[in-house]
């Protein structure tokens, strides 16, 4: 009957880490490459109670043990774990949704990127010097820019400038806006946005760090922009009447338009040239390249100015490159009709 007992509880374990590796293995195919924490829970199990199982050659007790075989309710407890419910991690769904305004975040799997410019390409600065840059850690960002429907229903109002009573409601006469980004806000606005979203979903919303966004806009893309080398407007809402890598000139809306409007780069992220800027985390320091870390940067500690990325409807062309770094001062919202953002998560609400 012990024997049985043994074999009953070994196979409840087996059972329970299979489901477990299955898990894991689902979550290599995307690219993480972090062991599921309960897969490493069930090992550990399972190998202690290997070992109290294992019988000696001598049929003696391990000094170290000083105590008989383990009994029946002792092997039940090492044995005893809930059911195989895993953790909503940051690895275990490609595409997740905010419970309080609906906004779809998709997963964008660690990996290692040039970041920077080469001094071959036009129009960059000299603070795009290119470095390697290793993101350790998935994490989710928004599928498209924080629309002003979505601003509105966390922070009860809309501030844009390009919206049915915004100073440019001529620009927008008879458009539906809802799905147009916010527009008009400060870095202060985004941060204060991330933290009402944060306590109202229950999961940790933030802006993407410079490092974050260029990776993501990249999507293992080499070129200026991820599509290629030429932008006049056709691809994304910029200035085309100042194209880049091309003398043909493109359209020019001369405002901000509904999100996704145009194609998604290989990670699924619409809009990341264009539209409206978007905020980063960092504070800005044009020399921060030649000093950063070569994992997970996270800006330098101090500094006036933050970050915004991705160029807007008004931006030359050269400056929508993915590489192109912009700043601006965290709580001045004057000509912030050109300022959005987008957000991050690193984990996902567990029921």
């Amino acid at each position: 009957k012990r024997d049985e007992c043994d074999k009953l509880v070994f196979s409840q374990l087996q059972q329970q880490i299979d489901a477990v590796q299955k898990l894991h293995d689902d979550e290599r195919a995307l690219g993480v490459a972090e062991l599921n924490p309960e897969l490493v829970q069930l090992r550990l199990r399972i190998l202690k109670f290997k070992e109290l199982q294992t019988p000696h050659a001598d049929g003696a007790l391990r000094a170290d043990l000083k105590r008989p075989r383990p009994t029946v309710k002792e092997l039940m407890v090492i044995a005893e774990l809930p059911p195989i419910t895993p953790l909503t991690s940051v690895s275990s769904q490609q595409l997740i949704t905010s419970r309080t305004t609906g906004m779809k975040l998709t997963l964008i799997p660690a990996g290692t990127f040039t970041m920077g410019s080469p001094t071959s390409e036009a129009g960059r600065s000299g603070d795009e010097t290119q470095h390697v840059v290793k993101i350790t850690k998935p994490f989710y960002m928004g599928v498209y820019e924080v629309t002003q429907g979505e601003y509105k229903s966390v922070m009860g109002r809309n501030p844009s400038y390009f919206s049915t009573t915004g100073g440019g409601s001529v620009a927008v006469r008879g458009l539906t806006t809802s799905n147009f980004p916010v527009d008009c806000v400060s870095w202060d606005d985004a941060q204060a946005f991330c933290k009402t979203l944060s306590e109202q979903d229950g999961v940790r919303y933030r802006l993407p760090t410079e490092a974050e966004w260029e990776y993501a806009c990249r999507a293992g893309t080499t070129p200026p922009f991820y599509w290629g080398t030429q932008n006049n407007g056709t691809k994304s809402n910029v200035n085309g009447e100042d194209p880049y890598g091309t003398t043909v000139k493109g359209p020019n809306l001369g405002r901000t338009t509904t999100v996704g409007s145009y194609g998604a780069n290989p990670f699924g992220l619409h809009d990341m040239h264009g539209n409206v800027w978007e905020w980063c985390s960092d504070r800005y320091d044009a020399n921060y390249y030649g000093k950063s870390p070569s994992e997970d940067p996270q800006g330098p500690f101090s500094g006036y100015h933050c970050l915004v990325r991705g160029g807007s409807w008004d931006t030359y062309t050269r400056y929508t490159r993915t590489a192109y770094r912009n700043m601006n001062a965290p709580g001045n919202r004057i000509n912030y009709i050109f300022f959005g953002f987008r957000v991050v998560s690193e984990s996902v609400r567990t029921p």
